[in-house]
């Protein structure tokens, strides 16, 4: 709730026109404190898992980006890239 009371505080006289959070912990706490924070500004996120969306069930006027992210897959592209890379 400090973190919460500080936001407020900061932007109070002021809520942003839109509210944009990136990865799983960020768009649990703005569901969690935006009726102290900005309960009138949209939220859009990024970098939500499937299993967060649903578990979180966020209101309507919050959307963004659900995003499956494969560390296997990933890992694999860094070493391809870093192998094409060593022929330049």
């Amino acid at each position: 709730m400090r973190a919460a009371t500080y936001i407020r505080d900061k932007y109070g006289q002021r809520p942003p026109d839109l509210v944009m959070t990136l990865g799983s912990a960020a768009l649990p706490f703005i569901l969690k404190y935006r009726d102290v924070l900005f309960p009138n500004s949209p939220v859009v996120f990024t970098s939500i898992s499937p299993q967060t969306y649903a578990a979180l069930r966020p209101p309507p006027n919050v959307t963004g980006i659900v995003t499956e992210f494969d560390l296997a897959k990933t890992l694999s592209l860094a070493e391809r890239l870093q192998r094409t890379r060593a022929i330049w």
